[in-house]
């Protein structure tokens, strides 16, 4: 009897529960040991990794963003968030800052969605509409905008219904010296365009030890 030869690292790997025995496993850029750890995981306690690395298995043909082709936006909003997806969120917030010092409002359209809704009831000023409401707030407040939005501590939870939040905290930084901390409760929503702000409760921190 011949002995098995030894393919190297490019030999398939049956992957239990996964179609039939002998399945193979040729996923790109997916190490030997990432996949023997995975295994070793049940299913359930994947989540989105599961759906990033194909729901129907490894190297099957409805994996990763292949699942996602030919979906509408409203069907996506029902899909659990992907990695990308976090990942783009996250800079979506941290985009904020850097678009309100800069002076830049004539670029909020990539900040918020058309309809937005920024709520600073907290502050005295009720709510503002839209992107243009909102820059022109910022340019009638002129120099009594922070130096510095500094945007921090982002977390991202999506709610059965399959809406999308991000919570994080602001500190900004004024001329004199002093600075103020936020919390931003946002809504997100995924535009034709990518990920936008449809709601934005800004809340200021003024006592220790409260929500």
């Amino acid at each position: 009897m011949g002995t098995r030869r030894d393919r190297g690292p490019t030999a398939d790997m049956s992957v239990p529960g996964h179609s039939a025995p002998g399945h193979a496993l040729r996923r790109p850029g997916c190490g030997r040991e990432t996949v023997r750890l995975l295994l070793l995981l049940p299913r359930r306690a994947l989540g989105p990794t599961t759906r990033f690395l194909g729901a129907r298995g490894f190297g099957s043909r409805g994996s990763g963003a292949a699942q996602f082709a030919g979906r509408s936006v409203e069907e996506d909003r029902r899909v659990a968030l992907r990695i990308e997806d976090r990942l783009a969120i996250h800079e979506l917030v941290a985009l904020h800052g850097h678009l309100m010092d800069g002076g830049e409002f004539d670029r909020l359209d990539e900040l918020f969605t058309a309809d937005a809704v920024y709520d600073v009831t907290a502050y005295g000023a009720g709510t503002l509409s839209g992107p243009a409401a909102i820059a022109e707030a910022g340019v009638a407040l002129g120099d009594g905008n922070p130096l510095g939005h500094h945007v921090t501590n982002i977390v991202v939870t999506q709610e059965p219904d399959g809406t999308v939040r991000a919570r994080s905290k602001g500190l900004g930084v004024r001329a004199d010296g002093t600075t103020g901390s936020v919390v931003y409760d946002d809504v997100v929503r995924r535009e034709a365009a990518g990920w936008r702000i449809a709601h934005r409760t800004v809340t200021p921190r003024r006592k220790p030890l409260t929500p």
